[in-house]
Protein backbone atom coordinates (compact mmCIF):
# COMPACT_ATOMS: atom_id res chain seq x y z
CA UNK A 1 0.00 0.00 0.00
CA UNK A 2 1.14 3.18 1.09
CA UNK A 3 3.51 2.26 3.90
CA UNK A 4 7.60 2.12 3.06
CA UNK A 5 9.52 -0.61 5.00
CA UNK A 6 12.97 -0.22 5.43
CA UNK A 7 16.47 -2.06 6.13
CA UNK A 8 14.83 -5.42 4.80
CA UNK A 9 17.37 -8.66 5.68
CA UNK A 10 15.66 -11.80 4.91
CA UNK A 11 17.27 -15.46 5.60
CA UNK A 12 14.68 -17.61 4.82
CA UNK A 13 14.07 -21.48 3.35
CA UNK A 14 11.03 -23.51 1.70
CA UNK A 15 10.08 -26.00 4.62
CA UNK A 16 7.21 -27.93 3.25
CA UNK A 17 3.70 -25.72 3.34
CA UNK A 18 5.41 -22.60 5.03
CA UNK A 19 8.88 -20.98 5.56
CA UNK A 20 11.48 -21.66 8.25
CA UNK A 21 13.28 -17.67 9.12
CA UNK A 22 16.12 -17.87 10.33
CA UNK A 23 16.59 -14.15 10.48
CA UNK A 24 14.27 -10.96 9.53
CA UNK A 25 14.31 -7.99 9.98
CA UNK A 26 13.14 -4.43 9.05
CA UNK A 27 12.40 -1.06 10.07
CA UNK A 28 8.71 -0.53 10.20
CA UNK A 29 6.25 2.89 10.25
CA UNK A 30 7.14 4.78 13.51
CA UNK A 31 10.82 4.20 13.61
CA UNK A 32 9.96 0.60 14.56
CA UNK A 33 12.86 -2.17 14.37
CA UNK A 34 11.38 -5.64 13.83
CA UNK A 35 13.12 -8.80 14.89
CA UNK A 36 11.85 -12.24 14.07
CA UNK A 37 12.96 -15.79 13.48
CA UNK A 38 10.75 -19.13 13.47
CA UNK A 39 8.52 -21.07 11.05
CA UNK A 40 5.44 -18.60 8.72
CA UNK A 41 2.50 -20.57 7.24
CA UNK A 42 0.99 -18.63 4.63
CA UNK A 43 -1.85 -20.85 3.40
CA UNK A 44 -4.54 -22.70 4.53
CA UNK A 45 -4.28 -21.62 8.67
CA UNK A 46 -1.40 -18.75 8.23
CA UNK A 47 0.41 -18.11 11.51
CA UNK A 48 3.72 -17.55 12.30
CA UNK A 49 5.60 -19.61 15.49
CA UNK A 50 8.78 -18.04 16.83
CA UNK A 51 10.78 -15.35 18.49
CA UNK A 52 9.45 -11.89 17.94
CA UNK A 53 10.92 -8.47 19.04
CA UNK A 54 9.35 -5.51 18.37
CA UNK A 55 10.98 -1.84 19.44
CA UNK A 56 9.58 1.75 18.49
CA UNK A 57 11.05 4.95 18.94
CA UNK A 58 7.24 6.39 17.65
CA UNK A 59 4.86 4.38 19.10
CA UNK A 60 2.17 6.27 17.74
CA UNK A 61 3.28 6.39 14.03
CA UNK A 62 3.45 2.06 14.98
CA UNK A 63 -0.39 2.34 16.49
CA UNK A 64 -1.67 4.13 13.37
CA UNK A 65 -0.11 1.94 10.94
CA UNK A 66 -1.47 -1.45 12.88
CA UNK A 67 -4.56 -0.04 14.25
CA UNK A 68 -5.84 3.35 12.13
CA UNK A 69 -6.11 4.28 15.20
CA UNK A 70 -3.70 6.10 18.09
CA UNK A 71 -4.67 6.15 21.45
CA UNK A 72 -3.95 9.49 23.21
CA UNK A 73 -2.16 7.26 26.00
CA UNK A 74 -0.24 5.76 23.19
CA UNK A 75 0.79 9.14 21.94
CA UNK A 76 1.77 9.88 25.22
CA UNK A 77 4.91 7.23 25.16
CA UNK A 78 8.10 7.84 23.67
CA UNK A 79 9.16 4.02 23.55
CA UNK A 80 7.44 0.98 23.59
CA UNK A 81 8.77 -2.17 22.39
CA UNK A 82 8.21 -6.20 23.82
CA UNK A 83 9.99 -9.29 23.14
CA UNK A 84 8.21 -12.89 23.07
CA UNK A 85 8.32 -16.29 22.25
CA UNK A 86 4.57 -16.39 20.14
CA UNK A 87 2.33 -18.33 18.32
CA UNK A 88 0.18 -15.35 15.81
CA UNK A 89 -2.71 -16.38 13.97
CA UNK A 90 -5.74 -15.00 12.63
CA UNK A 91 -7.82 -16.60 15.44
CA UNK A 92 -5.13 -16.61 18.34
CA UNK A 93 -2.34 -14.38 19.61
CA UNK A 94 -0.09 -16.05 21.79
CA UNK A 95 2.74 -14.83 23.56
CA UNK A 96 4.89 -16.60 25.96
CA UNK A 97 8.37 -15.79 28.27
CA UNK A 98 6.94 -11.70 27.66
CA UNK A 99 8.88 -8.67 28.13
CA UNK A 100 7.36 -5.58 27.95
CA UNK A 101 9.17 -1.75 28.13
CA UNK A 102 6.75 1.10 28.27
CA UNK A 103 8.81 4.20 28.80
CA UNK A 104 10.82 3.39 31.70
CA UNK A 105 8.25 0.76 32.79
CA UNK A 106 9.60 -3.07 32.82
CA UNK A 107 6.86 -5.98 32.88
CA UNK A 108 7.46 -9.44 32.17
CA UNK A 109 4.20 -11.83 31.41
CA UNK A 110 2.07 -13.73 29.05
CA UNK A 111 -0.63 -12.96 26.80
CA UNK A 112 -3.17 -14.57 24.75
CA UNK A 113 -5.82 -12.92 22.55
CA UNK A 114 -8.46 -15.43 21.12
CA UNK A 115 -11.39 -14.29 18.26
CA UNK A 116 -13.61 -16.67 16.88
CA UNK A 117 -16.66 -15.93 14.42
CA UNK A 118 -19.63 -15.18 16.68
CA UNK A 119 -17.77 -15.44 20.09
CA UNK A 120 -16.68 -12.08 22.11
CA UNK A 121 -13.24 -11.87 21.71
CA UNK A 122 -10.94 -13.45 25.14
CA UNK A 123 -7.72 -11.90 26.50
CA UNK A 124 -6.00 -13.58 29.09
CA UNK A 125 -2.72 -11.29 30.72
CA UNK A 126 -0.33 -11.74 33.13
CA UNK A 127 1.73 -9.34 34.25
CA UNK A 128 5.01 -8.63 36.85
CA UNK A 129 6.69 -5.79 36.94
CA UNK A 130 8.42 -2.64 38.78
CA UNK A 131 5.92 -0.29 37.19
CA UNK A 132 2.34 -0.42 35.73
CA UNK A 133 -0.08 2.67 34.41
CA UNK A 134 -3.10 1.74 33.56
CA UNK A 135 -3.66 3.86 30.82
CA UNK A 136 -0.53 2.50 29.24
CA UNK A 137 -2.06 -1.21 29.86
CA UNK A 138 -5.26 -0.25 28.07
CA UNK A 139 -3.28 1.18 25.20
CA UNK A 140 -1.12 -2.07 25.04
CA UNK A 141 -4.74 -4.24 25.04
CA UNK A 142 -6.26 -2.21 22.24
CA UNK A 143 -3.27 -2.29 20.03
CA UNK A 144 -3.05 -6.09 20.52
CA UNK A 145 -6.84 -5.93 19.83
CA UNK A 146 -6.84 -3.54 16.89
CA UNK A 147 -8.86 -0.87 18.67
CA UNK A 148 -7.58 0.89 22.19
CA UNK A 149 -11.13 1.91 23.11
CA UNK A 150 -12.37 1.39 26.53
CA UNK A 151 -15.48 -0.21 25.05
CA UNK A 152 -13.90 -2.08 22.82
CA UNK A 153 -11.26 -3.90 25.47
CA UNK A 154 -14.50 -4.42 27.76
CA UNK A 155 -15.75 -6.27 25.17
CA UNK A 156 -13.51 -8.79 25.63
CA UNK A 157 -14.22 -11.54 28.34
CA UNK A 158 -10.71 -10.79 30.22
CA UNK A 159 -8.62 -12.85 32.85
CA UNK A 160 -5.86 -10.66 34.35
CA UNK A 161 -3.46 -11.14 37.16
CA UNK A 162 -1.17 -8.09 37.63
CA UNK A 163 1.42 -7.88 40.35
CA UNK A 164 3.41 -3.95 40.59
CA UNK A 165 6.32 -2.62 42.57
CA UNK A 166 4.25 0.53 41.67
CA UNK A 167 0.44 0.96 40.25
CA UNK A 168 -0.54 4.30 38.75
CA UNK A 169 -4.05 4.91 38.01
CA UNK A 170 -6.86 7.97 37.87
CA UNK A 171 -3.86 10.26 38.96
CA UNK A 172 -2.83 8.22 41.61
CA UNK A 173 0.10 5.79 42.57
CA UNK A 174 -0.35 2.71 44.77
CA UNK A 175 3.01 0.60 45.98
CA UNK A 176 2.64 -3.03 46.61
CA UNK A 177 0.04 -4.11 43.92
CA UNK A 178 -1.30 -7.62 43.71
CA UNK A 179 -4.39 -7.84 41.71
CA UNK A 180 -6.49 -10.89 39.99
CA UNK A 181 -9.88 -10.19 38.59
CA UNK A 182 -12.43 -11.38 35.58
CA UNK A 183 -14.57 -9.81 33.17
CA UNK A 184 -17.25 -11.49 31.57
CA UNK A 185 -20.71 -10.63 29.70
CA UNK A 186 -20.24 -6.71 31.74
CA UNK A 187 -19.74 -8.74 35.21
CA UNK A 188 -16.14 -7.65 36.70
CA UNK A 189 -15.40 -10.59 39.18
CA UNK A 190 -12.67 -9.38 41.81
CA UNK A 191 -11.19 -12.34 43.17
CA UNK A 192 -7.96 -10.74 44.55
CA UNK A 193 -6.97 -6.89 45.20
CA UNK A 194 -3.66 -6.11 47.90
CA UNK A 195 -2.62 -2.53 48.16
CA UNK A 196 0.34 -2.28 50.66
CA UNK A 197 -0.20 1.35 50.48
CA UNK A 198 -2.30 3.94 49.13
CA UNK A 199 -1.42 7.51 50.44
CA UNK A 200 -0.49 5.05 53.51
CA UNK A 201 -3.04 3.00 53.72
CA UNK A 202 -3.11 -0.71 53.07
CA UNK A 203 -5.84 -2.32 51.27
CA UNK A 204 -7.29 -4.81 50.66
CA UNK A 205 -10.80 -6.11 48.38
CA UNK A 206 -12.94 -8.86 46.51
CA UNK A 207 -16.06 -8.77 45.03
CA UNK A 208 -18.57 -7.95 42.19
CA UNK A 209 -18.95 -5.29 39.75
CA UNK A 210 -21.52 -5.10 36.70
CA UNK A 211 -24.31 -3.73 35.76
CA UNK A 212 -24.84 -0.94 33.49
CA UNK A 213 -23.38 2.63 33.72
CA UNK A 214 -27.04 3.79 34.20
CA UNK A 215 -28.12 1.14 36.53
CA UNK A 216 -24.62 -0.42 37.78
CA UNK A 217 -24.77 -2.62 40.01
CA UNK A 218 -21.96 -4.01 42.92
CA UNK A 219 -21.08 -6.31 45.70
CA UNK A 220 -17.54 -5.23 47.60
CA UNK A 221 -15.83 -6.55 50.49
CA UNK A 222 -12.94 -4.01 51.46
CA UNK A 223 -10.43 -3.69 54.43
CA UNK A 224 -8.79 -0.63 55.02
CA UNK A 225 -5.96 -0.54 57.36
CA UNK A 226 -4.32 3.54 58.03
CA UNK A 227 -1.79 4.94 60.32
CA UNK A 228 -2.87 8.02 59.11
CA UNK A 229 -6.34 8.93 57.94
CA UNK A 230 -6.12 12.20 56.20
CA UNK A 231 -4.21 11.06 53.55
CA UNK A 232 -7.27 8.59 52.51
CA UNK A 233 -9.96 11.22 53.24
CA UNK A 234 -8.06 13.48 50.91
CA UNK A 235 -8.31 10.92 48.44
CA UNK A 236 -11.75 10.55 48.68
CA UNK A 237 -12.46 14.26 48.12
CA UNK A 238 -10.12 14.10 44.87
CA UNK A 239 -12.64 11.33 43.26
CA UNK A 240 -16.03 11.59 44.64
CA UNK A 241 -18.40 14.44 44.32
CA UNK A 242 -18.82 16.89 46.87
CA UNK A 243 -20.84 16.09 49.87
CA UNK A 244 -21.36 17.79 53.51
CA UNK A 245 -20.64 14.15 55.06
CA UNK A 246 -17.33 13.61 53.04
CA UNK A 247 -16.57 17.54 53.78
CA UNK A 248 -16.96 17.16 57.46
CA UNK A 249 -14.82 13.66 56.98
CA UNK A 250 -12.17 15.58 55.97
CA UNK A 251 -11.89 18.03 58.75
CA UNK A 252 -12.19 15.60 61.34
CA UNK A 253 -9.93 12.82 59.54
CA UNK A 254 -7.76 12.84 62.51
CA UNK A 255 -10.12 10.98 65.33
CA UNK A 256 -10.22 7.80 62.66
CA UNK A 257 -6.67 7.12 62.91
CA UNK A 258 -5.46 4.31 63.63
CA UNK A 259 -8.23 2.90 61.56
CA UNK A 260 -8.24 -1.31 61.05
CA UNK A 261 -12.17 -1.12 59.06
CA UNK A 262 -14.24 -3.28 57.33
CA UNK A 263 -16.18 -2.11 54.71
CA UNK A 264 -18.87 -3.80 53.22
CA UNK A 265 -20.43 -2.14 49.84
CA UNK A 266 -23.84 -3.13 48.24
CA UNK A 267 -26.30 -1.88 45.47
CA UNK A 268 -28.59 -3.87 42.72
CA UNK A 269 -28.71 -1.85 40.21
CA UNK A 270 -32.97 -1.26 40.48
CA UNK A 271 -33.74 1.74 40.76
CA UNK A 272 -36.07 1.10 44.00
CA UNK A 273 -33.36 -0.67 45.67
CA UNK A 274 -31.39 1.34 48.11
CA UNK A 275 -27.14 1.01 48.37
CA UNK A 276 -25.54 0.10 51.13
CA UNK A 277 -22.58 1.22 52.98
CA UNK A 278 -21.35 -0.57 56.51
CA UNK A 279 -18.13 0.52 58.07
CA UNK A 280 -17.13 -1.26 61.25
CA UNK A 281 -13.76 -1.38 63.04
CA UNK A 282 -11.62 -0.09 65.68
CA UNK A 283 -9.91 3.47 65.29
CA UNK A 284 -7.40 5.46 67.98
CA UNK A 285 -8.86 4.31 71.21
CA UNK A 286 -12.41 3.80 70.38
CA UNK A 287 -14.84 2.01 67.30
CA UNK A 288 -16.82 3.09 64.54
CA UNK A 289 -20.30 1.81 63.67
CA UNK A 290 -21.58 3.12 60.65
CA UNK A 291 -24.17 2.09 58.38
CA UNK A 292 -25.57 4.31 55.37
CA UNK A 293 -28.64 3.75 52.83
CA UNK A 294 -29.68 5.57 50.17
CA UNK A 295 -31.39 5.32 47.01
Amino acid sequence: GDTTVREIRLDVKPDGDGWQIDRADAILPGRTTLEAKGRLMLKTNRGFVGDLLVASNQPSGLATWLAGSVDPEIRKLKTAGFSAEVSLTDELQRFENLEIAIGGASLLGRMERESRADVAPTLSLQLRGNEVALESLQALVGLVAGDASLSAVLDHSMALDIRADRFLAFGESASGVNAALSVKDGLMTLSRLNIASLEGAALSASGTLGGSLLAPSAGLDMTVKAAAMRPVAELLSRHLPAHPMLARFLAAAGYYDNADLAVRLAFSGAAADPATLAISGPVNDGRVEIKLSAT
